[in-house]
């Protein structure tokens, strides 16, 4: 039986999360352009 809502990130979508916020773009613009959702970006950055 999967969780709702959970899924597990591998430590390369991780790192291209952090990238991504360093390069100075917000976690709505990262959750548009990875497809994840805002709770799971906001997670990790």
């Amino acid at each position: 039986m999967k969780k709702l809502g959970f899924k597990k990130l591998k430590p390369a979508d991780i790192l291209k999360i952090r990238e991504l916020k360093k390069m100075g773009l917000t976690n709505r613009d990262i959750q548009g352009r990875l497809g994840y959702s805002l709770s799971t970006v906001s997670k990790y950055t």
